[in-house]
């Protein structure tokens, strides 16, 4: 599973978009075991009597229908999933793309952003992990977490994103306290 990370920055905002690549094998192996609950489950639906039933029928629907919403929640993460973050020097913003639906955008503020990158994997010499975005607490300096990636970046990737927030916050640091340095 070698995922595709990309990131730039426009001087204000850093972007990431991080797309998953999972292998064939496994979403074949998950396709095929979705179509078997979707048979099972409209077997179910046909074949037993409701009306016997009573109110015992109701957790008889409900429970595959959540089954199969989050089994295909993930066969579709797994084939089309991607997550976008856009960080700058006052938010961390965030959503997940499943290809047919998207999660709404989620903002997170924070006073002083921290991140921190662990290694989670290994995939043809090169080192994958998810990036932690964290907040230092404005009283106790202690670290909130506020968002850690769902997709593995690589390392050089998430060294990229790490120079690249460094600059742009060096840069609101001086902005703000009206240091001006002007460029050669």
């Amino acid at each position: 599973m070698k995922n595709v990370s990309t990131v730039y920055s426009d001087g204000i905002n850093i972007y990431i978009a991080a797309e998953i690549k999972s292998k064939v094998a496994g979403k074949l192996l998950l396709g095929s075991i979705l179509i078997v609950a979707i048979a099972v489950f409209l077997y179910l639906l046909v074949s037993v009597d409701f009306k016997e039933m009573g109110k015992a029928s109701i957790p008889i629907i409900l429970i595959p229908c959540f089954f199969l919403y989050f089994l295909s929640k993930y066969l579709l993460w797994n084939i089309y999933g991607q997550e976008h973050i856009v960080v700058n020097s006052k938010t961390v913003t965030y959503y997940y793309n499943y290809g047919f639906f998207r999660t709404p955008l989620k903002t997170v503020f924070h006073n002083r952003l921290g991140i921190s990158y662990r290694i989670t994997d290994r995939f043809e010499d090169e080192n994958f992990g998810r990036m932690l975005f964290v907040n230092y607490n404005q009283d106790t300096n202690l670290p909130e977490a506020l968002h850690e990636t769902a997709v593995e970046i690589n390392e050089k990737t998430a060294t990229e994103i790490e120079k690249i927030l460094e600059k742009l916050l060096f840069d609101k640091f001086n902005e703000d306290r009206g240091f001006i340095f002007l460029e050669n």
